[in-house]
């Protein structure tokens, strides 16, 4: 499976800068945490649910669209937004709330 890097790490709908090194992420994010699962789905807290993230008190989610190896593939949608972005396979920090990710 191939492994791309990422940071920080994602938590209850925000994107909080840690001050630790970079770490790999394959693919499934749980609790805001980072894990390496092989699956076709993966779970998250906070969601990621129709390209939106929803600040929801619940424990799991399905995520749609999938991030699979390091890709985000476009499901039924134009657009989603994240915060910040995530951008092939990398987070860039930007000072702003939400950034628009058009299709590759």
């Amino acid at each position: 499976m191939e492994e791309f890097i990422v940071s920080p790490v994602l938590w209850k709908g925000y994107i909080k800068k840690e001050e630790m090194e970079e770490f790999i992420v394959s693919p499934v994010l749980w609790k805001g945490y980072i894990i390496q699962e092989e699956m076709e789905e993966f779970i998250v807290s906070p969601v990621l649910w129709k390209g939106y993230i929803k600040k929801e008190e619940m424990e799991e989610f399905i995520v749609s669209p999938v991030l699979w190896k390091g890709y985000i593939k476009q499901e039924e949608m134009e657009e989603f937004i994240v915060s910040p972005v995530l951008w092939k396979g990398y987070i860039i920090q930007e000072e702003m709330e939400e950034f628009i990710i058009s299709p590759t």
